[in-house]
């Protein structure tokens, strides 16, 4: 998952001539980023100089990402080391720019240093020097979408023109990084929204019948995106609200979402989630069918045999409720509606992240019948659970054996994992329930958008 961390603590400062070697660590003192070292010395505002900063930091590195340094202002002439490595420079000091640092990082501490160097002339106002605006750390999925990668246009339609009602051409184009990745497997999906939240357009595209971005167009990247593919989209949007002159304090405006994402996860999880759906009905209609059969054939009668048998039972307690009253059941359902969402979130996280089978699908698909049969259907509606299974412990039905056949199965799952080594945790999993609860987040806030 994406991370971008602020990267402005622990640097240190040095000031040397131009040219000249810097002083070992007695020389560097601490500054705050962003800082301007020209502006030290108002009686020497045209001083020349190689501003030296360096920062020491550590890192648990993963091999499946990409970790970017990204610098929003530099003044001027910039060259960054990483581990005492030349990484990269950037002559301008008016834009913002990056470099992958990926190769140049190492398990443990590392240290970036950043020489900026001032001469003049230069400019014809003050210019200050150094790193005047904010630094971040980027951690990025190998395949992602680049930094300022995305380029919007529009235009009206040329058959548009002298008709009253207007319809609008939308160009978006998105440039991806897909190293360690087949743009094939991938799509974009494109939304238009409306101030009032609305999806005016909306488009998927697949990255696969783009082409590469051009060597030529490459080379003014400051990183080696070696496999970076610019696609390219379009959406109409008929009689926009446009911005104008006299309602300058509430303006009209569209925002544009982009979503990267794997194809196949989409595909293949909604193939899940129907399957899964499709078990947990007939599961439930399995359970309902028996319980109105005892409900009506046997609501009088019971046949036993060593402590088994069957027979028909109204109860009104629930798991650790003894006697559901109205305002328990009440409780109840709201704790198993809370229980039932983040298990169909575990499902989906599970299935992308982890691993699909059919075991898997027998797991969730057996929770959600025994607490849906039961709480949502017998006891919200009926007011207690219909029973017909007797046992030497107590009178249960279907849904109560379709929950303890799921902790079985759990526990068969988990050998699974633990004797496949493809499955077994490594050190960037290991913050797994981190990401459960940042994958229901982002889910949850782009339905919301």
């Amino acid at each position: 998952m994406a991370k971008k961390e602020l990267f402005t603590q622990g640097w240190e400062f040095q000031l040397v001539p131009v040219g000249e070697a810097v002083v070992e660590e007695q020389g560097f003192v601490p500054v705050d980023i962003p800082h301007d070292w020209q502006i030290y010395d108002s009686t020497n505002l045209y001083q020349d100089g190689d501003g030296w900063y360096q920062k020491k930091f550590h890192i648990k590195k993963e091999e499946e990402l990409l970790y970017y340094l990204y610098f929003e202002g530099v003044y001027m002439d910039s060259r960054v080391f990483v581990n005492g490595e030349f990484w990269g420079e950037w002559k301008y000091g008016y834009s913002s720019f990056y470099f992958d640092i990926t190769n140049g990082l190492v398990d443990g501490e590392n240290i970036i240093h950043v020489r900026t160097r001032l001469q003049h002339p230069n400019s014809r106002w003050y210019s200050g020097a150094g790193i005047y605006r904010n630094v971040w750390l980027k951690i990025m999925p190998k395949v992602h979408i680049l930094q300022d990668g995305i380029y919007i246009s529009c235009k009206k339609s040329d058959k548009d023109q002298k008709e009253e009602n207007s319809i609008w051409k939308v160009d978006i184009e998105t440039e991806i990084n897909f190293s360690g990745g087949n743009p094939e497997e991938y799509m974009l999906e494109i939304e238009l929204i409306n101030r009032e939240g609305k999806i005016e357009a909306k488009k998927e595209v697949s990255c696969g019948k783009y082409k590469k971005i051009s060597k030529k167009k490459l080379s003014l990247l400051p990183v080696n995106e070696a496999g970076a593919v610019s696609c390219h989209a379009n959406l109409t949007l008929e009689n926009p609200k446009l911005w104008n002159s006299w309602d300058i304090g509430q303006p009209e405006y569209y925002d544009c979402h982009i979503s990267l994402f794997y194809q196949n996860n989409k595909i293949e999880e909604e193939k899940y989630m129907k399957r899964v759906v499709e078990i947990t009905t007939i599961l439930i209609s399995i359970d309902q069918i028996f319980k109105s059969y005892f409900q009506f054939f046997f609501p009088n009668h019971k046949i036993e045999w060593n402590g088994w048998g069957v027979t028909y039972k109204k109860n009104y307690g629930t798991w650790l409720i003894p006697n559901a009253t109205r305002g328990n059941i009440i409780l109840l359902i709201i704790g198993c509606v809370v229980i039932l969402f983040f298990a169909i979130y575990l499902y989906k996280y599970y299935t992308m992240n982890v691993r699909t089978g059919k075991l898997v699908d027998a797991i969730f698909s057996l929770l959600l019948a025994g607490i849906s049969s039961n709480i949502f259907i017998d006891q919200a509606l009926l007011g207690y659970i219909r029973d017909y299974i007797i046992n030497p412990i107590a009178v249960s039905n279907l849904s109560d054996i379709y929950v303890n056949l799921m902790v079985v199965l759990i526990v068969i799952e988990s050998i699974i994992l633990h004797r496949n080594k493809k499955n077994r945790k490594t050190e960037g999993e290991r913050n797994s329930l981190k990401k459960y609860f940042l994958f229901i987040y982002s889910d949850i806030k782009k339905r919301i958008q």
